[in-house]
C-alpha cells in the first residue's frame, strides 16, 4: 500500500524589552523594543508499504500483532523568521528584519527532500465479554527517520553584527555568516 504522514513543528521566541536612557542612540528614554524569532517545520513522507497484520484468539481472549515498514520521500521544509520592533515615547516606530536567533544569514524558506523509512510495530490485547462487546489495550510504536524538528533549527553561534541595533553603525560582519540554517 501507500503511507503518508505529515509533522508540523515551530518554536516562537518573543521579547519585550523597556529601554532606560542613553541605552540606543535611536531610542529616546521609555522606548520599548519588541522581539521576535520563529522557527517552522514541516515533514511530509509518502511511501510504499508492506506489512502484516496476524489476529490469534484462544476462547474469549485475543492477541493482534501487526508489522509493517515503509520506504520513501521526506519532503522536508524550514520557515525561519526574525524582526524587531522600536517604539518610541513619542509613538514613533521602526521595524528591522532579524530578531536575536534568527537573523539575514538564516532567515528564509529553505526545502529538501530526504529518502524515509517508517517502521511500525503495534501489539493488542482484548477480551470479549458478548459477540458484539470486545475491550483491548495496546501499543503501537512508529519510528520515521530524517524528520526536522523547529528547536533543531537554532544555531546558537550568532555573528553579533548582523543583530539589528546591536553593534557600532556600520560595523562588519566578524567570521563566517552565522547563525546559520
Amino acid at each position: 500500500g501507500v503511507r503518508y504522514l505529515e509533522l508540523n513543528d515551530t518554536l516562537h521566541v518573543e521579547e519585550s524589552i523597556q529601554f532606560p536612557a542613553g541605552v540606543l542612540a535611536n531610542l529616546p528614554a521609555g522606548g520599548n523594543g519588541f522581539v521576535f524569532d520563529s522557527f517552522g517545520t514541516r515533514n511530509q513522507f509518502t511511501g510504499a508499504q508492506v506489512g502484516t497484520d496476524i489476529e490469534l484468539r484462544h476462547d474469549r481472549w485475543s492477541l493482534d500483532v501487526k508489522a509493517k515498514l515503509a520506504v520513501g520521500d521526506t519532503h522536508e521544509t524550514v520557515n525561519i523568521n526574525g524582526g524587531q520592533l522600536l517604539v518610541s515615547a513619542a509613538g514613533g516606530s521602526s521595524a528591522f528584519q532579524g530578531g536575536l536567533l534568527a537573523l539575514p544569514s538564516n532567515i528564509g524558506h529553505f526545502t529538501r527532500d530526504e529518502f524515509g523509512v517508517v517502521p511500525e510495530i503495534g501489539l493488542q490485547v482484548g477480551y470479549n465479554f458478548t459477540e458484539h462487546l470486545r475491550v483491548f489495550v495496546g501499543y503501537d510504536f512508529l519510528y520515521w527517520s530524517n524528520v526536522l524538528r523547529a528547536g533543531d533549527q537554532v544555531d546558537r553561534n550568532i555573528d553579533v553584527t548582523q543583530i539589528p541595533n546591536f553593534s557600532a553603525p556600520g560595523a562588519l560582519p566578524a567570521g563566517q555568516a552565522r547563525p546559520a540554517v
